[in-house]
């Protein structure tokens, strides 16, 4: 390969001249030479080179002349003497002109290579320097324009704001310039948050976190800050500056979807999200859980408006019925699922309750618009005292038992729903083990299709348990009880190793789901990571993590993903929406991809606020670089709205649904 340089060769022994542009020639882009200085120098007019040879003694004037003169033009151009004049003052002549590189005569061809080699590395790596100096200096600008900055001396004091600043809070320069910061602070702020601030900063330490301040008119504004101190000469704090992002956007956009996301949309009833978070530390508490006899069958006799009607009129006639009991909340938890609440144990209150609705409801069947039928239920009361069990599984156990045994109302008894849960665990974890020997636990593969290049361009592998009679068991069945046991680690690592093997020959990504555990299990994290290097799949496998699975323990999973991420692995959230979406952990975390919640999917022609909630999530993707993948697209529907909204890849039954070997590449699939 040539060295990427132009050299002028001075030289007035023609023999030694030609013999070294020709091997030069070879060697370097490009090569010019002379005999004497002054041709040398008229040709410096046309011809500016990157490095100089020169001998010392020629006729006519001198090297170290002509390089006396070329340092008045070329202060800093790379020059080699080549001589075999060796008087010490000349040597000294040659260092006081800046000349450090030195070959004498006969020529070392490989030294002299090699002198030339290590020139042209010093001289890109000037180049670029200067190039990053321009960047550097374009990217001041830009940050300039983009974030919101301001300087402020020891004492808080303002020293400098910029427009986008003024223009956020509402005050001008003039007002700004020479007042303490907290000239926007916001009242709600606690005074031991700052004072943190400070003994942070003031430590030489720099301070990131998320202030909400108030702009000149009273409006509320929020800012993901970094403060960080700017030292002098003698490492003392001189100044501190401060770049802030503006999220007020999104902070009102999070309220609302976390607004969304607890409560029920068509009942307005607060949802199951939001009733386990009221009972998960409740000490005392009680819940009866009343279930919508056949409310499959009325869906499909009456259809789904008439559905939803029925449970409007459900919700309602229980609000009214507890108004009288004081401290309880109504809940829709599922479809055909409603559950009280109230602290404190009031088994009585609440079977008293349960024949009364049912009374109330034989009395006043549901009618809408001409249309009416019975509504029956079935019911189960829970109470939790000092016992650790959770409430709300120990309601639902108790209800299947009423439905198994046929009975209107079921109160939880904790010995025999622990005995069955400890026998169907024990059972589960036999098949496990057996099929984790046999070899039949098996990753099966959905295809992702990306709507720019209308192609299957990744695939994520799904678990399966294969049971001995041959039928695919969903790991909805098993998972949940191997993540109790040894057992889960095993089971993650099959699949990874599947992924790998099988996409190792392919071109497209593969993503594996993977828990919080997996990734903090040193042991299981050096298996995902060599696993990927042994078939070579760095940058073609995504870690697939549950958003509920703690990934906004920032500081865990954020050393999880610099690790992943230096060996090819990127991360992905999946059921992103879900829950609590957190969005300001997201903006410091260098998520890739985030998978909207099915559940959002699912409804998104037929509820507003789904569709709202997944265009804040595509808009708030796209703004932080991330990818979006829907899952659950079902339909042609769901597809053409998800490409209007501007998801980018698209998952689900209408594109292919999970098999035990991914589609043959290049496979046509009709959308």
């Amino acid at each position: 390969m040539m060295i990427d340089v132009s050299l002028m060769l001075v030289e007035d022994d023609t023999q030694l001249r030609e013999m070294l542009e020709k091997i030069l020639k070879k060697e370097l882009h490009l090569v010019q030479s002379y005999p004497q200085a002054i041709k040398a120098l008229e040709a410096l007019e046309i011809f500016t080179p990157d490095i100089l040879i020169t001998d010392i003694k020629m006729e006519g004037q001198s090297g170290l002349e002509m390089v006396k003169e070329i340092r008045h033009i070329y202060p800093d151009m790379p020059i080699i003497i080549v001589s075999a004049f060796r008087e010490p003052e000349c040597f000294i002549k040659a260092i006081d002109l800046k000349v450090n590189h030195f070959l004498t005569k006969p020529v070392d061809m490989p030294k002299l290579l090699e002198m030339i080699k290590n020139i042209s590395l010093e001289l890109s790596l000037k180049r670029e320097l200067q190039e990053q100096k321009i960047l550097l200096e374009q990217y001041k600008h830009i940050v300039d324009l983009s974030n919101h900055i301001t300087i402020t001396d020891k004492r808080g004091i303002i020293t400098y704001v910029n427009n986008k600043f003024c223009a956020l809070s509402g005050y001008t320069k003039e007002q700004l310039l020479g007042k303490p910061h907290s000239i926007v602070r916001h009242p709600d702020m606690p005074q031991n948050f700052y004072k943190n601030l400070w003994e942070t900063i003031l430590t030489k330490k720099v301070w990131q976190g998320l202030i909400k301040n108030q702009s000149k008119n009273g409006e509320d504004f929020y800012i993901e800050t970094t403060i960080a101190p700017i030292l002098d000469k003698n490492d003392e704090i001189a100044e501190f500056i401060s770049i802030k992002t503006d999220i007020t956007n999104l902070i009102l956009n999070k309220k609302q979807l976390q607004r969304e996301i607890i409560t029920d949309r068509l009942t307005g009833l607060p949802n199951r999200i939001k009733l386990q978070e009221d009972i998960k530390n409740k000490k005392d508490a009680t819940l009866i859980i009343f279930d919508i006899k056949h409310f499959k069958e009325i869906n499909l006799l009456f259809g789904i408006k008439l559905g939803d009607e029925a449970l409007i009129y459900i919700a309602d006639t229980i609000s009214k019925l507890i108004r009288p009991i004081n401290g309880t909340t109504l809940y829709r938890i599922s479809a055909d699922e409603f559950v009280i609440h109230k602290s404190g144990k009031f088994t009585q209150e609440f079977e008293d309750l349960a024949y009364t609705l049912n009374s109330f409801v034989e009395g006043h069947p549901f009618s809408y618009k001409g249309t009416s039928f019975d509504i029956n239920f079935t019911c189960a009361i829970a109470y939790k005292g000092n016992q650790t069990q959770n409430l709300l599984e120990a309601a639902l156990d108790a209800l299947d038992s009423a439905k198994n045994n046929k009975h209107f109302l079921h109160f939880f008894d904790k010995s025999t729903s622990k005995q069955q849960e400890y026998e169907q665990n024990f059972e589960w974890t036999k098949k496990i083990k057996e099929a984790l020997l046999e070899e039949r636990i098996q990753a099966y593969y959905q295809a992702i299709y990306d709507i720019t290049s209308k192609k299957i361009i990744k695939y994520e592998s799904l678990v399966r348990l294969i049971a001995e009679d041959g039928t695919v068991i969903s790991p909805y069945k098993f998972l949940k009880i191997a993540k109790r046991s040894t057992l889960y680690s095993a089971i993650t690592r099959t699949v990874i190793t599947q992924a790998c093997s099988t996409f190792a020959n392919r071109e497209e990504t593969v993503t594996v789901n993977v828990s919080i555990e997996d990734l903090l299990d040193t042991d299981t994290m050096n298996f995902f990571v060599t696993t990927v290097s042994k078939y070579k799949m760095q940058g073609r496998v995504v870690a697939e993590v549950l958003e509920s699975e703690g990934v906004d323990n920032f500081e865990a999973f954020s050393k999880v993903i610099t690790q992943l991420k230096e060996n090819g692995i990127s991360i992905a959230i999946d059921d992103f929406g879900s829950g609590y979406s957190n969005f300001a952990y997201l903006i410091n975390l260098e998520i890739d991809i985030l998978k909207i919640d099915g559940s959002l999917i699912k409804h998104i022609n037929t509820d507003m606020n789904a569709k709202i909630i997944v265009q804040s999530i595509v808009m708030f993707a796209r703004e932080l670089g991330m990818q979006t993948v829907a899952e659950f697209v079902s339909d042609k529907e769901i597809f053409e709205t998800l490409k209007t909204i501007g998801v980018d890849l698209l998952q689900g039954y209408y594109i292919s649904m999970p098999l035990p070997q991914p589609l043959e590449p290049n496979s046509i699939i009709e959308i």
